[in-house]
């Protein structure tokens, strides 16, 4: 059963316009990017749409060599940081079923052969909401 920061941490994600989500770039350093989460289950599981391009740097290709994320969301003063991992997706049934549940979508055309799911599984979690702070394992 969710604690209670657990559950306003649920809330503030769903309202919230865009997530931070950060990969480890190639030179080590963390890369943080505005994302839209289209569908979660909790604040455990949460994810992300995007398009994997042939050249360059890209989310796609760092999450692949190092699967080690970070997200943050936050509403006024509330601020949650998860640190987790992510898994990316490209089976085409997977895709058609989390889009199904999705409220929002930003990408229109997921038949895009580069196009690809971001699925983040939450590890720890750290609240700092209503006045309160706690750290939560996974």
């Amino acid at each position: 059963m969710p604690t209670y920061l657990e559950e306003r941490a649920e809330v503030i994600l769903q309202e919230a316009q865009a997530v931070t989500l950060a990969s480890i770039a190639e030179e080590g350093y963390p890369r943080p990017m505005a994302m839209t989460k289209i569908f979660s289950k909790g604040i455990q599981e949460i994810y992300f749409e995007t398009v994997e391009r042939a050249e360059g740097p890209t989310k796609v290709k760092q999450f692949l060599a190092n699967n080690k994320a970070g997200l943050e969301f936050h509403k006024g003063n509330d601020t949650v940081t998860i640190f987790g991992e992510i898994e990316v997706i490209d089976d085409k049934a997977t895709i058609e079923e989390i889009r199904s549940l999705a409220k929002k979508v930003y990408f229109q055309n997921a038949e895009r052969e580069n196009y690809r799911l971001l699925k983040f599984t939450a590890k720890r979690a750290l609240f700092a909401i209503d006045g309160q702070f706690k750290r939560q394992e996974y």
